[in-house]
C-alpha cells in the first residue's frame, strides 16, 4: 500500500504542479484548448493545480506515516472512481476521444484497481 500511496503521489504531485505552473499547458497541447485571462488560469490553477497537489501532499504524507495510509487509499480510490466516470459520461454523451484521454483513462482505471487491491489486501 505504501509504495501504491508513493507512486500515486508522483503522479498528483506532478500533474498538480504543472497545472499550477503553466495551466494553459495542460489542455493546449493534447486538446488544442486554451483558458482565455485571469478567471479561466485560476479555474485551471485551483482546481487541476491546487487540488491535485494537495491530494499528492496526502498521499506522500499516508505513505510516511502508515496509520494514515488506509483512510488515503480509499481518498486515492474515490478520486479515480470519479475520474473514470467523467470519462464514461463524455464517452456516452460526446464520442470517442483521443489516444491521450484513452491512455489517461487506462492510468486512473490501473490507479483504482491497484487502489481496491491494496483497500482489499488489508482486510
Amino acid at each position: 500500500m505504501i509504495l501504491f500511496l508513493s507512486i500515486t503521489a508522483g503522479f498528483f504531485l506532478f500533474f498538480g504542479a504543472a497545472s499550477l505552473m503553466k495551466p494553459t499547458l495542460m489542455i493546449e497541447i493534447p486538446f488544442g484548448l486554451t483558458a482565455v485571462g485571469a478567471d479561466g488560469k485560476s479555474f485551471l490553477r485551483s482546481g487541476a493545480g491546487g487540488v491535485t497537489i494537495t491530494l499528492g501532499v496526502l498521499f506522500l504524507y499516508s505513505a510516511a506515516f502508515p496509520q494514515f495510509a488506509v483512510g488515503a487509499t480509499l481518498t486515492a480510490v474515490t478520486v479515480f472512481a470519479g475520474l473514470l466516470i467523467g470519462r464514461v459520461a463524455s464517452f456516452i454523451a460526446d464520442g470517442k476521444p483521443s489516444m491521450f484521454v484513452r491512455v489517461a483513462a487506462f492510468g486512473e482505471l490501473l490507479g483504482l484497481a491497484a487502489g481496491c487491491y491494496w483497500l482489499f489486501a488489508t482486510q
